[in-house]
């Protein structure tokens, strides 16, 4: 009983966000990466300038409390964005808020963009401020 209503509910979310690019308020799926994207590089260049470990020292070691403050507090505006934005869709389309739909849509257009482009900033800015400290170091 329990896991048919699971696998019901999976299967309703699943159709309901691959329906989602051709409905309305599909420019979410353009506007939430890019800005996630945006301050993901704003934050990645600060980690860089910084020496802060790259996201993926949350997973790996380091101090995880500290970074996850960090990656929380760089996180929270578009993930909220994000979050308001398909509670606004589905109570138009569905005429209800389904908690899994959106945590599922909010970490896959926002969170999962915003870390992997963080990371990936922060480890190529490192290398380019540690050639420009040498550089300078030098003259």
């Amino acid at each position: 009983m329990f896991l048919n209503v699971v696998i019901d509910a999976l299967e309703r979310g699943w159709n309901h966000f691959v329906a989602r690019p051709q409905g309305m308020m599909n420019f979410r799926f353009i506007i939430q990466p890019i800005l996630a994207t945006v301050l993901a590089l704003r934050a990645g260049i600060n980690d860089a300038k910084k020496t802060n470990p790259a996201g993926n020292a949350f997973f790996f070691g380091g101090a995880r409390s500290e970074l996850s403050r960090t990656l929380w507090k760089g996180i929270k505006v578009p993930f909220f964005i994000g979050a308001i934005l398909d509670s606004i869709y589905q109570v138009i389309i569905h005429q209800g808020i389904f908690l899994l739909e959106l945590l599922f849509t909010v970490v896959l257009l926002v969170v999962i963009p915003y870390y992997i482009v963080r990371t990936i900033t922060c480890f190529i800015g490192r290398f380019y401020f540690k050639k420009k400290i040498l550089k300078n170091s030098i003259k």
